[in-house]
């Protein structure tokens, strides 16, 4: 908002600025912000209800993927590779040339 040009930014400083000469407290001013525009003007999630899972459940994904990838990376490792035939390797190296 301090960097906004638009006319609601520059109506709500003057009316911070208002507030402030008024001699009112940040938590007084904030009361006032958070009663006529609810408490989205803030831009700090509540720690409650749906704002709670709109901002955990990325972490958990995020964290159920990560422990997915890491148990997968981990059992390919585990796996015995491909045995390879003499035939095979006769024909990598022809193809290889010298």
């Amino acid at each position: 908002m301090a960097d906004s040009d638009a006319e609601a930014a520059r109506s709500a400083r003057n009316e911070i600025g208002d507030r402030v000469r008024a001699g009112q407290t940040d938590a007084e001013i904030r009361g006032y912000f958070v009663s006529r525009f609810g408490s989205d003007i803030l831009l700090k999630p509540e720690g409650k209800g749906v704002a709670l899972w709109v901002w955990a459940l990325p972490v958990i994904g995020l964290v159920c993927t990560v422990a997915g990838l890491t148990v997968a990376f981990r059992r390919w490792r585990a796996r015995p590779g491909a045995s390879v035939s003499a035939d095979d390797r006769a024909l990598v190296e022809r193809a290889l040339g010298p």
